[in-house]
């Protein structure tokens, strides 16, 4: 997953296997943040943000722990706007 701020979170789509007629929260957005992108992957991925202005990162998924649903994640680039995607 990936959020507009740059945030990025890993988690195994084992944790979404029990739906509730409610739905499931499976990112604790910061205030003003919105979720861009959301890829299921290999695990072996390597994950590419780019940002509003051109600044590109590029990384292993390996180097992004997993974490539960309800975690907000971990900063994958520091930039404002991110409009980039993972593959």
């Amino acid at each position: 997953m990936a959020t507009r701020n740059g945030t990025i979170k890993k988690t195994s789509a084992a944790r979404f296997g029990r739906s509730r007629s409610t739905g499931l929260r499976a990112i604790q957005l910061a205030p003003e943040d919105e979720l861009v992108e959301v890829a299921i992957t290999s695990g072996q991925a390597e994950i590419v943000l780019v940002s509003s202005n051109g600044k590109a990162i590029r990384f292993p998924e390996g180097n992004v722990r997993e974490m539960g649903r309800t975690a907000r994640g971990v900063r994958g680039m520091s930039l404002a706007l991110i409009s980039g995607s993972f593959r």
